[in-house]
């Protein structure tokens, strides 16, 4: 062989490590610098003889015009799903970052918001900013209930708390001791990634044949999430991350459109992660700061997927030499579970309800 051709796939190979490796940071470095606004303005408000911010200004302003003016629905070092058309033909869709509150001349909320690579500035009035579920309509400072579950189905998450859900939990590893966590936000679950993969499940054992509806949203271009069925107790396994009893015990239904870290089918949008890619029907999937929605059907051994109306996944399993356990039916003497990952980016889910078979 050339070994120039040699010489070009070593190269090729180093710039995909390089890419994948800045892509690891980058959640890192949201983290840091939502920490970084968070302590700034807390030494601002100790501060109250300096000169205020831009910000704190806006702030002031808004609660002087009384009744005339709106509530913000979002806090600095927030992020939020902006899209900007930079240059004709290049748009930038991802996760901005709030960086001053904003008043207009009418009371308005507006904001300042930063672009991920830093280098645009935007102001948006909040009105053109992505609603969160329950909030099409407001009552005074109040949110509307979010809409009633699907006919025949049953909801599993109410948009005011966690409930029934709860957080992986991690041991015995300094330094990636945090699986992240989920934050409810106006009638929205949304994740926020840690120093580990994390997994909020339902603590309710599923029915034994059942189909699951949810919907969900990325952020920015590279977030990377999942929905887990069909895994047992993470609790009760002995792991030291109990998140992967998902991942071992489970199924993954995918949600990364980069497809990392290979981009296969088998790791995309729709796949059953590491089993099936979504190849059973066209993948339509949503733009950065759209909904998209999941139907998925467990019926014993069959998973069927199911991404905005069409089914993109047909699966029937076989078996795991290397994990015999893994995707059994919920039985009362082992019942089975589903959760919501923690990995990249902040995925926001909401209408999570299901029902039996």
């Amino acid at each position: 062989m050339d070994s120039s051709i040699l010489e070009i796939g070593s190269r090729n190979g180093e710039l995909d490590a390089l890419e994948q490796s800045l892509l690891a940071s980058i959640p890192l470095i949201r983290r840091a610098r939502r920490e970084c606004f968070v302590a700034q303005r807390r030494a601002e408000r100790a501060q109250p003889n300096e000169k205020a911010s831009p910000g704190m200004q806006a702030s002031e302003t808004m609660k002087q015009a009384g009744d005339e003016a709106q509530s913000h629905r979002f806090a600095v070092g927030e992020f939020v799903a902006f899209t900007e058309n930079r240059f004709p033909g290049l748009v930038w869709a991802g996760e901005w970052e709030i960086v001053d509150l904003l008043t207009g001349e009418d009371g308005e909320p507006a904001y300042r918001i930063r672009s991920p690579d830093q280098i645009s500035v935007n102001v948006v009035a909040d009105r053109d900013l992505p609603i969160r579920v329950g909030e099409s309509c407001r009552i005074g400072d109040g949110i509307m209930t979010p809409p009633a579950s699907d006919p025949g189905f049953e909801e599993l998450f109410d948009g005011t708390s966690l409930g029934d859900w709860t957080m992986s939990t991690i041991r015995n590893q300094p330094g990636r001791d945090d699986p992240g966590r989920f934050l409810v936000r106006g009638g929205v679950l949304e994740g926020q990634p840690g120093t580990d993969l994390g997994l909020l499940w339902l603590t309710r054992p599923t029915p034994t044949r059942y189909v699951l509806r949810l919907q969900w949203m990325r952020t920015a271009p590279d977030d990377n999430s999942g929905v887990y069925v069909a895994f047992p107790n993470p609790t009760q396994e002995g792991y030291d991350n109990t998140a992967y009893v998902g991942v071992h015990l489970g199924f993954e239904v995918q949600i990364d459109e980069l497809a990392r870290p290979d981009n296969a089918a088998v790791h995309r949008t729709g796949a059953i992660y590491g089993f099936k890619g979504p190849t059973d029907g066209p993948l339509v999937v949503h733009p950065v700061g759209e909904w998209n929605e999941y139907e998925i059907t467990v019926d014993g051994a069959d998973l069927t997927v199911a991404l905005n109306g069409s089914i993109v996944n047909r699966f029937h399993f076989t078996g795991d030499p290397q994990s015999p356990r893994r995707g059994r039916s919920s039985t009362a003497q082992e019942p089975r579970f589903i959760g919501l990952q923690t990995h990249t980016g902040r995925v926001l889910f909401r209408h999570i309800q299901w029902k039996s078979l």
